[in-house]
């Protein structure tokens, strides 16, 4: 995959200079980016939030009640003071309310 060379802006006025996009498969330039291939290929594990579907699937309820469950726990982290996202939860909270396992215990 190659990608053209992005027009640069002029340096000191606070915009980012122009980028080399990567150019799979030698990275050069030094980027660490991902191919769409590779991140497709990542476990769900490696991503900070569950989705309803994969909580209604590992625990083998409904998507329905899975939702209603992170809606529950959303709203006690709002309480405390987090930032939350519809749909979705912190999966080391999921953790901790499903399993009882702590960020430590992992």
């Amino acid at each position: 995959m190659t990608f053209r060379k992005e027009a640069s802006a002029p340096q000191g006025d606070g915009t980012a200079p122009g980028r080399v996009a990567c150019k799979e498969p030698g990275r050069e330039n030094g980027c660490n980016c991902k191919s769409i291939e590779t991140r497709k290929e990542l476990p769900m594990a490696s991503t900070v939030f569950i989705k309803a579907d994969e909580v209604a699937a590992e625990l083998g309820i409904s998507k329905s009640l899975a939702y209603r469950m992170i809606h529950q726990w959303n709203e006690e982290l709002k309480k405390k003071g987090y930032t939350t996202v519809i749909g979705r939860v912190s999966r080391q909270y999921y953790h901790e309310k499903v399993y009882g396992m702590s960020g430590e215990g992992k």
